[in-house]
Parts: structure tokens; C-alpha cells; sequence
């Protein structure tokens, strides 16, 4: 059962921290502006909010577990990449200098695309919908919002994407065949990776018991050490210009791996969860700080700085917990 009302605050944490998390935390906005309505707003809405909550409630609703979640994520960088900002496709503005003509394969940038889907998968999706989960263990295995409810998200999401890159720059700059190949391409990962995610079901459960205080540094330093190895890493392989199929090769060796050792028995400690995508938020936090002092941007370095001291804290907080979380609060 559901009740939208009581459930008012996770929804809101949760619309809010999925959008800062990627936007504020990648630096792709400074934190003074996150906030503003022009820019919170839209995210709440039309980019982040409302389709990870509706991710979330699938997920929920299905018993769908991290790989699956994850899986999902990769579907929402479809809908975030692909069919509004449309940076997956050359000509158009990368986000990423280092990407933007490296691989390219019908005008799509395919080092890129499996890059930031990834990200996408681990920062705007598993991250945020774990974090709010430990929030608020008593409502983290329950849906928060009506089927119908979620149903009526979504679909208008996804008509507004479709719509969007239907009209978008993509469809202006390129020739019919090849943006037909864009559309077809968008389509067919969005399907398959659904139903990847869909038979990912049962794989690795969340469980809601605690894990001893100590044990929480080793899920924590997997994570740090997998953003350093799997973002940080392939993208000094791209911008070495190393052919891009050797960059695909060990990228994806990279993610097979961790997806395997993620999916090797049936549930996880909520708290191993979030100590693992805290380290990896750690790792791009780090990032965040080195990268604003050494090319001044001062608001990237605060905005790193505020970061890791949050996920310090939240740390803290998993190591001092003493007490079991209800069993079963998955996502």
C-alpha cells in the first residue's frame, strides 16, 4: 500500500539529491546556481526528479535488485543523454572535449555512450535512490507513489523525451539515414537494457541488516577504487587517443567484472551498498577538489570539499549505527 502524503519527504529528498548529486557533484553546475527555481525546478521535473523517482518505484514494485537498478540507470542516460541533451551524437556539444570526436561510428560517439551511461547508472540512479533508502529504512521497502500514478510519470517522461529528440538538434543536423539509425539505436538499447534489468531481478538483494562497523571500509575503498579505474582511468585512455575499440575492451572488462563480483551471492547489507557508492561519490569529489584549485575554478573545489565532508559524515554515521534496519529494505 501507498500513501503519497506520508511519504511526501523521501519523494522530495529524493527528487532533490538525485539531480544535485549529478549536477553539482560532476561540477557541471556550481552549487550557487543548483538551487535557483530557473535551474531546480526544471531538474525536479523534466530531467532528473520525476524519473528516478518513477525508476525507483519500478524498482520497488518489481524486487529488482543493484544490478537491476543499475540497469535502469543506464536507461535513464538514454533518456538523459541521448534524447534531451543529445551529447552522445557528434556533431553536437560533448560535455567532454575528450570524447568528442573519438569513436565515432555513425556520427555516435560509442566510447562516450558507454561512459556516461555507466556514470549515469551509478551516480543519478543507484547512488541517490540508496542514499534516501538509509534515510528512511521504515519506508525503503515499500512503494511511495500509486501504480497509476507511476504509470502516468512515466509515460509523460518518456513522451516528452521522444518528442524533444524528435524535434531536437540531432534531427536538424543530421541526414535522414543517419539520424533514423540514432532513433533505432535509442530505442533498441532502451529495450534491452529493460529487459537485462528485468531478468536482473532477483540478482544481489539489498537485505536490511548492518554490518559490523569495521567492514564498511572495504566496500567504501571498492568504490573509490572502481571510479578511479573506471571513469577516471578510461577517460585519461581516451584522451591519450588509444584506439577507441582497445578503450571498449577494457572498459567493459572493467564493468563485467564488477557487475560479476556485485552478482555473486543474493542479497547485500544495505549499509555495504551505500558505503560502496559513497566511495565512489568520495572518488569524484576528490576529483572535484584537485580539478577546481589546479584550473581555478574555486566553486568546483567548495563544492568537492562540501562533498566529502557529507560523505564523511554519512560514513560516520553507517560505522556508529547499532541498530537493524528492517529486513528487506530494497530497492
Amino acid at each position: 500500500m501507498t500513501d503519497l502524503w506520508r511519504d511526501w519527504k523521501p519523494i522530495l529528498v529524493l527528487m532533490v539529491l538525485a539531480p544535485f548529486l549529478a549536477e553539482v557533484g560532476s561540477g557541471a553546475i556550481p552549487i550557487t546556481m543548483f538551487f535557483l527555481p530557473g535551474y531546480l525546478l526544471p531538474y525536479m521535473i523534466f530531467l532528473y526528479g520525476v524519473q528516478i523517482l518513477v525508476i525507483r518505484e519500478v524498482a520497488v514494485r518489481r524486487n529488482i535488485g543493484l544490478v537491476g537498478l543499475w540497469c535502469l540507470g543506464l536507461v535513464y542516460g538514454i533518456y538523459n543523454e541521448a534524447l534531451l541533451a543529445e551529447t552522445l551524437f557528434a556533431p553536437l556539444t560533448s560535455p567532454l572535449e575528450t570524447f568528442a570526436d573519438y569513436g565515432l561510428v555513425a556520427n555516435l560517439r560509442v566510447p562516450f555512450t558507454v561512459w556516461i551511461l555507466a556514470w549515469h547508472g551509478l551516480f543519478s540512479v543507484l547512488t541517490p535512490v540508496l542514499v534516501v533508502q538509509r534515510l528512511f529504512p521504515d519506508r525503503a521497502a515499500r512503494p511511495w507513489l500509486p501504480v497509476r500514478l507511476t504509470w502516468v510519470l512515466g509515460t509523460l517522461s518518456i513522451a516528452f523525451a521522444v518528442t524533444h529528440f524528435l524535434m531536437g538538434e540531432d534531427r536538424q543536423v543530421q541526414d535522414g539515414s543517419t539520424f533514423a539509425i540514432h532513433l533505432a539505436l535509442v530505442v533498441a538499447a532502451a529495450v534491452a537494457v529493460c529487459a537485462v534489468a528485468m531478468k536482473a531481478a532477483p540478482a544481489r538483494r539489498v537485505a536490511g541488516l548492518d554490518q559490523s562497523p569495521g567492514s564498511l571500509w572495504q566496500p567504501f575503498t571498492v568504490g573509490a577504487a572502481l571510479y578511479a579505474v573506471l571513469f577516471v582511468g578510461t577517460e585519461v585512455l581516451a584522451d591519450s587517443a588509444v584506439p577507441w575499440l582497445l578503450f571498449m575492451v577494457f572498459f567493459l572488462l572493467i564493468l563485467i567484472v564488477a557487475l560479476w563480483a556485485v552478482g555473486r551471492a543474493p542479497a547485500v547489507a544495505l549499509d555495504t551498498a551505500v558505503a560502496f557508492v559513497l566511495g565512489a561519490g568520495a572518488g569524484q569529489s576528490v576529483l572535484g577538489i584537485v580539478f577546481g584549485i589546479v584550473i581555478g575554478q574555486i566553486l568546483w573545489a567548495v563544492a568537492g570539499l562540501l562533498f566529502t565532508a557529507a560523505i564523511g559524515v554519512m560514513l560516520t554515521r553507517l560505522r556508529r549505527s547499532g541498530r537493524a534496519l528492517p529486513h528487506g529494505s530494497a530497492p
